[in-house]
């Protein structure tokens, strides 16, 4: 059997959210099973010669130019399309021509497999894509019965549509425009390329069991529940893990004071704190430290972390907010906000740019970290923050609540309102303050959690084997 992933993220290659530690996660301990394990992704104009090291090219066509590389015993291919303009100089997605962008990287990606990966093979091959940016590779491809093509959806949310009219503009899409498969089942006289994926796919995943559920209601379907609830013979929710050997707070490279033992969390964390007050020793960061790393999108609960903010702050604490955002309008709310706090004297810090080192500071650091998402498909944050003792307060929904059991490892809240959030921190903040013993405990249950990649890994490896 052979294993095939098509993505737009690979960690640390291209990533700019979660899809990418999983796409890099989920192989890798794929990889460990079945060797003959690939992923392809856009060779992105902003990759940097570090990067890109180790990469040869393969193929050369008239279209495009392919790349390879072998790493952690994955076979890596980058696409490169001919045509100038496929992809935004910096950043992975955005601008008007995101979908022409992802549907002719998927036309070269076909043209790809067909000749270099699937012409001479006659094993069993798995096609998996990941989201409406592949999804339309399975409008491309013919499998033969003995293959299977696998959909995993990570966020419902983001469909991929556009008009009819902008889509028969696109080049390269003549001969596979097919009404039945591409229209949006919601919106008239569009395309839909998440609706086609489900339609197209063998297997449909989701990243956590719940949020399989929670996709097939109104609230969470996007318009593309009734579609999912007709196909439900082909759901599963797998929960998503992460790399324990990345995020290891034992081990962790970023940290320049690892943890010892379980039984000196607290200690290991004061050490962490002070290393963290040394980057930014204009501070007076204190504990309990309120953390939220993420990314200021609506989906996150915007509101919630900014109430976050305004309570560490009035009950004299810290806060920290690692976030990048693609909202412009948000950025200025949280910079006005910013302002705010430091006019009343907060020990507050707000970093609007990602950063990975600091990330792994701050999980070491923490001692609460804020995920008041209005939904979440699963979540990797809170599965890092147990395994770094910081405990997770977070909106009961999706991998959320499969993740999460309250008051066992992290705290839920069951609405994401001001009063109910609100009273679920300070709840978090009096256990830290007067309840030493019950707080050791709850860091004890997250990290003794297995949230690596193994048991997952091994259930794809399961549908994969099932399939036809």
């Amino acid at each position: 059997m052979q294993i095939i992933h098509i993505t737009s993220e690979f960690a640390p290659l291209a990533k700019e959210g979660g899809l990418g530690d999983v796409v890099y996660g989920l192989t890798k301990q794929l990889a460990k099973q079945v060797p003959n394990t690939s992923v392809i992704l856009p060779k992105y104009p902003y990759l940097t010669k570090k990067k890109l090291s180790g990469f040869k090219i393969c193929k050369k066509t008239p279209l495009f130019n392919a790349f390879v590389k072998l790493h952690e015993g994955i076979t890596i291919y980058l696409i490169e399309p001919k045509q100038r303009g496929y992809f935004l100089q910096k950043g992975i997605y955005g601008g008007k021509k995101e979908f022409e962008r992802f549907w002719n990287f998927c036309v070269c990606a076909s043209k790809f497999l067909e000749t270099h990966l699937l012409e001479k093979t006659s094993i069993k091959t798995i096609i998996h894509v990941h989201d409406w940016v592949t999804a339309p590779l399975l409008n491309m491809i013919k499998l033969k019965k003995s293959n299977t093509s696998v959909l995993t959806i990570h966020n419902m949310q983001h469909q991929g549509s556009i008009t009819n009219t902008q889509f028969r503009s696109i080049k390269n899409q003549q001969d596979l425009y097919t009404p039945a498969s591409l229209q949006d089942p919601h919106i008239k006289n569009r395309v839909n390329l998440l609706h086609s994926g489900i339609l197209l796919a063998d297997i449909v995943t989701t990243v956590s069991p719940n949020y399989m559920k929670e996709i097939q209601t109104k609230p969470h379907g996007f318009g593309l529940d009734g579609v999912l609830r007709k196909n439900k013979s082909k759901l599963h929710g797998i929960l998503n893990g992460i790399d324990s050997e990345y995020w290891n707070p034992k081990k962790d490279l970023f940290l320049s004071h690892v943890f010892s033992s379980s039984s000196s969390i607290n200690k290991d964390k004061e050490k962490n704190l002070n290393a963290l007050k040394k980057k930014f020793p204009d501070l007076e960061l204190k504990r309990p430290l309120i953390s939220c790393i993420t990314r200021l999108v609506s989906q996150k609960g915007p509101e919630l972390i900014k109430e976050g903010a305004i309570f560490a702050q009035k009950n004299n604490t810290s806060f920290f907010l690692l976030a990048s955002t693609p909202d412009p309008k948000l950025k200025v709310e949280f910079h006005k906000l910013k302002k705010q706090l430091e006019s009343k004297g907060s020990s507050s810090q707000f970093q609007f740019e990602f950063d990975e080192e600091l990330a792994h500071l701050l999980y070491a650091a923490s001692d609460i970290m804020l995920i008041p998402s209005l939904f979440e498909p699963c979540g990797l944050t809170q599965l890092i923050s147990m395994k770094y003792g910081t405990i997770p307060i977070a909106h009961r929904v999706g991998g959320l609540c499969d993740t999460i059991i309250n008051e066992k490892n992290g705290f839920l809240f069951n609405k994401p309102t001001k009063e109910v959030f609100l009273k679920t921190l300070q709840k978090a903040v009096n256990c830290f303050e007067n309840e030493k013993s019950s707080w050791k405990q709850l860091q004890l249950n997250g990290i003794k959690s297995d949230f690596s990649w193994n048991k997952s890994a091994s259930k794809y490896l399961q549908l994969y084997r099932k399939s036809r």
